[in-house]
């Protein structure tokens, strides 16, 4: 602790709509009102917020590493998480883009700094807005598949806010792909294209030359320039052969995308073509975890690998999936 310059700055949350004088009931009844309110608040003040707390984290590193130094260093921030869903009202908003301008700025300091060997920076997950839940260019089918239609602000430009818990705005939700960049002299430049979180834990390991556990699941990246210690684990992407399964779409679109998550998630060598009702063809060939779409009229089970069924049971939602049919 007596490394520390002293307190952290507090985190900086996000005013409430009743902090800015609004309702949301409000403003869902005025989207144009809803508008020009979010154009003029939309968390401008968390960059300041944002660049006290990396300097002071900085400064902490750079101290502890002067001192007593250590072979691994990491630093976290759920701050641009906060930043990313209380700003992506718009495309290329400025706010987010100012944030993680300020985030590079103090990534290059500290490898200046420190002159780390090797440099790894993560996220566990991306950014999507609402909308991107139900991407099509026609409007009533978006408003007719968003399942929360009734409680959400639909923003002129098409973006969708809700009111979060604290009474601020939320524009955005976790989207699959997050971040991914290594760099070093163990690293070779090479693109990755599917890699899941529960691979950064044994690449890091071999990384540092140590071993994987039995059992632990993940795979090492293919990314490195020299012999491996845990060549059983190494995934190459070249190698890898997919099965192809069919999701029905006996549901809504939004139970239909939990019931793809959970595939994906169980599944990870399989790609999913969602079958279904021909108007809702741009939401699932939008979602990232699909690979496809056929509709109903044209599906022959005989052309995949597998067939998957979402399980409802009516007032609880979906409860799971069944393997309806395998093999061709």
């Amino acid at each position: 602790m007596e490394l520390l310059p002293g307190e952290p700055p507090p985190r900086l949350y996000p005013r409430t709509l009743e902090q800015q004088g609004y309702t949301f009931a409000q403003l869902r009844q005025d989207p144009e009102l809803a508008w020009r309110a979010i154009e003029a608040y939309h968390f401008q003040d968390a960059l300041d917020n944002f660049r006290a707390e990396l300097e002071y984290f900085y400064q902490a590193i750079c101290t502890v590493q002067r001192q007593n130094p250590v072979d691994v260093l990491y630093f976290y921030t759920p701050t641009t998480d906060l930043i990313g869903h209380c700003t992506m009202y718009c495309d290329g908003c400025g706010t987010l883009t100012k944030a993680y301008q300020l985030l590079d700025e103090y990534v290059g300091k500290w490898m200046d700094a420190l002159q780390p060997e090797n440099v790894i920076v993560l996220s566990d997950h991306g950014m999507s807005n609402f909308q991107e839940l139900v991407r099509t260019s026609d409007e009533r089918v978006r408003r007719e598949a968003f399942a929360a239609r009734d409680e959400v602000i639909w923003l002129p430009n098409g973006y969708i806010a809700f009111e979060a818990r604290n009474g601020a705005l939320l524009f955005t939700a976790h989207g699959l792909k997050g971040t991914f960049i290594a760099a070093g002299k163990d690293i070779r430049h090479t693109v990755l294209h599917e890699m899941r979180t529960l691979d950064v834990y044994p690449t890091r390991l071999e990384l540092l030359g140590a071993a994987v556990p039995a059992g632990r699941a993940g795979y090492v990246l293919d990314i490195f320039n020299r012999p491996l210690r845990n060549q059983s684990s190494l995934l190459r992407e070249a190698d890898t052969v997919y099965t192809t399964a069919a999701v029905l779409q006996c549901v809504t679109p939004s139970m239909t995308d939990i019931v793809l998550n959970e595939l994906y998630v169980r599944h990870r060598f399989q790609r999913f073509i969602v079958v279904g009702e021909e108007k809702y063809r741009e939401i699932f060939t939008h979602n990232p975890r699909a690979s496809g779409f056929v509709p109903y009229d044209t599906f022959d089970c005989r052309a995949f690998d597998a067939v998957y069924s979402g399980i409802v049971t009516e007032g609880a939602g979906p409860s799971g999936h069944i393997l309806v049919q395998q093999g061709g």
